[in-house]
């Protein structure tokens, strides 16, 4: 994955990304879980011909739409961010597909989990 000019914040940051091929998948069978070891903020970018996915308990992120984007593999992402989340909070994806429409030819999102300072 070529992460040439992503912003300075993201920098250090761990990432997942779900699998491609399940970019269409829409009954939420496919997860990403994951457990923060510290205090963070996660920050999803999301292919910005698609919505935001629908993921378990998303409220509860507070998910913000920053006003960057940044280009993946052709892709323009948009980048939203989560509240400080606290150490041992249990990120759960459903896949991308879940409860929104995909673009044609529309990448998968993917998650940076960066420590809060």
């Amino acid at each position: 994955m070529d992460f040439r000019g992503l912003p300075d914040y993201l920098a250090g940051g761990d990432y997942v990304q779900a699998f491609q091929r399940d970019a269409s998948e829409s009954s939420s069978t496919d997860t990403i879980q994951f457990y923060t070891n510290q205090r963070c903020n996660l920050y999803q970018l999301v292919d910005a011909a698609n919505g935001m996915p629908k993921h378990e308990n998303t409220s509860d992120y507070q998910w913000m739409k920053l006003p960057e984007t940044v280009t993946i593999n052709g892709r323009t992402l948009d980048i939203y961010r989560s509240r400080t989340l606290p150490e041992g909070y249990n990120g759960y994806f459903a896949s991308n597909g879940f409860g929104i429409h995909n673009a044609r030819n529309s990448g998968q999102y993917i998650v940076f989990a960066v420590a809060a300072p």
